[in-house]
């Protein structure tokens, strides 16, 4: 079983942040829907998910089991 877990995550751009405390669970064979208006932080979480930002506090797991 495959499961994408966030806690507690904040990220944003060298100071300002964007996202604050975060947390959510996928598992396998869920669909995940990002909306939300423009400067909301969608594209934020998903680059710190892909690891191209790094989280100011908080963890995402990418479980495979």
């Amino acid at each position: 079983m495959k499961e994408l877990s966030i806690q507690n995550l904040t990220t944003g751009y060298n100071k300002k942040t964007i996202i604050e405390d975060l947390s959510l669970n996928v598992k396998e064979q869920e669909t995940l829907v990002l909306m939300g208006v423009s400067g909301s932080g969608k594209t934020t979480l998903l680059l710190t998910i892909l690891g191209i930002i790094s989280p100011h506090k908080g963890s995402i797991t990418l479980t495979c089991y």
